[in-house]
């Protein structure tokens, strides 16, 4: 008997110079068990932009949801297309303090894991899917070494010798363009971006998602 598939989507709140984040808009406008995505159990949590607080807020989801899949949302500032991320590296390295005031430095986030995980998300067919509806995207193959990739890495790590596989990965949104002069995307335009992400994920054979 197959059952409905459950896609957990996390994004981030404000921090440092980002007054809003678009992730965090994202995630309480979809919200949990939201009907814009008929046919899939769609659980959504804000993280905090701070190292150790975010890794127990995405533990307490995922044993709470036990989801098929994690899509994690997180702002680049720079970005003008929708990013999706390739590697999560096992490094934090940031000069700018979390939202718990914590600077790091080239530290290991997990000293028994690899130097890097791919992504197991349907990459390839998110990108076509949002070349095809018209989006502007690109691969990426750095997360940065700040909060975004310390939560891609850890997620990665924690289905990486799980005995049920999980999906898992991180993509960049830009920020919300406020202005024509605001180097950034509309934040419908994200949000009709998400609905082709989360709708290819779980776009995948019955038989995966057997109870």
């Amino acid at each position: 008997m197959t059952r409905t598939p459950r896609i957990l989507l996390t994004g981030f709140t404000a921090f440092s110079s980002i007054a809003v984040n678009p992730t965090e808009r994202l995630m309480r406008r979809i919200g949990d068990g939201s009907r814009e995505f008929s046919g899939l159990s769609i659980r959504t949590a804000v993280l905090e932009t701070a190292y150790d607080r975010c890794v127990q807020q995405m533990d307490a989801a995922v044993d709470a949801f036990r989801p098929d899949a994690v899509i994690t949302f997180g702002v680049h500032t720079r970005a003008k297309a929708i990013q999706l991320e390739r590697f999560a590296l096992n490094i934090d390295d940031a000069e700018v303090p979390d939202n718990a005031d914590e600077i790091r430095l080239g530290m290991v986030i997990h000293p028994d894991g690899p130097a890097a995980y791919l992504s197991t998300l349907p990459l390839d067919r998110i990108y076509r899917n949002l070349k095809k509806a018209g989006f502007p995207v690109r691969f990426s193959n750095h997360a940065g070494a700040y909060v975004c990739n310390h939560i891609f890495y850890h997620i990665c790590h924690r289905f990486s010798t799980a005995a049920r596989p999980v999906p898992a990965g991180f993509i960049h949104v830009p920020q919300i363009a406020e202005s024509e002069l605001f180097a950034g995307m509309d934040m419908e335009k994200i949000m009709a971006a998400v609905r082709v992400i989360v709708r290819t994920v779980g776009d995948v054979p019955g038989e995966a998602y057997r109870a």
